[in-house]
């Protein structure tokens, strides 16, 4: 399946927050949760430094590796390519 990678940081943290995921059936699957969208998966795993939780976009938080690739993309960026590659707008 598809390799993921959430990274968050903030200058109310104490620390870089990563967590390694991967999709399966359809969903993001990070610490062994499962989660139908990106910013769900964010909202949910990221805290900050007093650790609250916060309303995070996801897309600009998860990177994707596709399958025979090397580099990882955010999800943002993927989904731009993905439209553009099919011909729709935004």
């Amino acid at each position: 399946g598809l390799s993921c990678l959430l990274g968050f940081h903030h200058a109310r943290l104490v620390a870089d927050q990563r967590f390694t995921g991967r999709v399966d059936n359809g969903a993001l699957v990070f610490e062994g949760q499962s989660f139908s969208s990106p910013s769900g998966a964010a909202d949910e795993l990221c805290r900050t430094k007093d650790g609250r939780k916060t309303s995070l976009n996801g897309k600009e938080l998860i990177s994707a590796r596709l399958p025979g690739e090397t580099d990882w993309v955010l999800l943002k960026a993927l989904e731009r390519r993905m439209r553009e590659a099919s011909g729709l707008q935004a």
